[in-house]
């Protein structure tokens, strides 16, 4: 099956934020936007990611926010020419203009009634975003978020549990019962409560918490009526006797239950580790060099929280709190990795690193197919100056 290889070859922007008009050509391989600050190096990836996204890169779907602030009827435009595999070429532009009316009697007070926006492929308007989604869906070879895979920082702002779906869904699930088969003495303490709450991992971790703590509660509680009985002088001594030992026996029974509950804790705590190291086994095989965290637990306060997030690539530093160049190679890698499993195209990644890659480290460092285009990045690199249009 061969994997559709995107690339921009020319993209044309009109009242796109600070950028009044801009035509731009790239080279198949990797660019670079430079130029002076605020000239609009970075509004050109934002433009990018506009049109095959809906979004910013840092996930805003605020359209609005891409307009000149100058011209507030300008017709917000973004117009690209991709070609596939060399060949098939598609032009596919998007507009957003918003609507004003002017109230009567007062031209100059008008109010916001709404705003359209028009796809338009290769020079045909289409009336539906929907109808737009499925030709660009057909031409890329694509059926999902475009962000995940042309924006490397989208493991930073996507929202964990769908990150987390995704990875568990490309690696594979560990099934519960396959695992208890494995380990017969887990299979003893916890298979019966695991099918009990269907499977619910987070669930059975609360339940045996709150049973643990009831029958530490009666164990207590019990204690203090034999206590008193011990004291009470109008209580018959053998009907006191008869009331302390049926207690006892109680007692006796929750603190066997105890006993009992804090084996399957640990045993669930066990069951965890090891669907973790198996799950995080298939993980490694699927994106390799990247690791990535997919639980926090503390099981005897009988709290679990689910999250997914990378760990930078050769360090146990969370993607959040790496550097915007580490983050660039790490966000790259599991791009990579998700194509490479999900039999996905390679479209262009798109990045501002702001400084923190040279040319170098994105040749050497950053392992793709795919074309990159990038920004302030000045040398070794087809460079693109914004304003003056110089190519080098």
């Amino acid at each position: 099956m061969e994997i559709n290889n995107i690339k921009l070859q020319t993209l044309e922007i009109s009242n796109f934020r600070n950028i009044e008009h801009l035509k731009i050509s790239f080279e198949s391989g990797r660019s670079a936007i430079y130029g002076k600050n605020a000239i609009g190096k970075t509004n050109v990836l934002e433009a990018i990611s506009w049109l095959l996204t809906g979004k910013s890169l840092s996930g805003s779907s605020d359209e609005q926010a891409n307009k000149p602030h100058n011209k507030p009827n300008a017709c917000v435009s973004v117009k690209a020419y991709f070609t596939r595999n060399k060949r098939d070429g598609l032009i596919y532009e998007k507009q957003y203009q918003e609507v004003w009316e002017v109230s009567r009697g007062n031209v100059e007070t008008r109010t916001l009634k709404g705003h359209t926006t028009k796809y338009i492929i290769n020079g045909v308007d289409i009336p539906l975003k929907k109808d737009a989604e499925i030709l660009l869906n057909e031409y890329f070879g694509y059926n999902g978020d475009y962000a995940m895979i042309i924006n490397p920082l989208w493991v930073e702002i996507s929202d964990y549990k769908v990150l987390r779906e995704i990875v568990i869904k490309l690696a594979g699930d560990i099934d519960n019962e396959a695992l208890l088969e494995s380990s017969p003495t887990l299979q003893s303490h916890i298979q019966r409560e695991l099918e009990e709450v269907g499977g619910n991992i987070p669930l059975l971790v609360k339940n045996l918490a709150a049973r643990l703590k009831t029958a530490k509660n009666d164990i207590s509680n019990a204690q203090l009526i034999i206590n008193y009985l011990a004291s009470a002088p109008l209580i018959a001594p053998g009907v006191k006797e008869r009331l302390v030992c049926e207690l006892k026996e109680k007692q006796d029974a929750h603190i066997q239950s105890v006993s009992e509950l804090e084996i399957k804790q640990v045993a669930l705590e066990q069951f965890i580790a090891l669907k973790y190291q198996k799950l995080n086994e298939n993980i490694a095989q699927t994106f390799g060099e990247v690791k990535f965290n997919l639980i926090e637990s503390n099981i005897k306060e009988g709290s679990f929280k689910e999250v997914c997030y990378p760990y930078i690539i050769g360090k146990q530093t969370k993607f959040e709190k790496g550097s915007t160049s580490e983050k660039v190679i790490t966000g790259i890698a599991v791009i990579e990795a998700l194509k490479r499993k999900g039999n996905l195209p390679d479209l262009p990644i798109i990045f501002d690193e702001g400084e923190a890659l040279d040319s170098e480290s994105i040749a050497t460092k950053i392992k793709t197919n795919a074309q990159v285009i990038t920004a302030k990045v000045s040398d070794l690199f087809h460079k693109i100056e914004v304003g003056t249009l110089r190519e080098n």
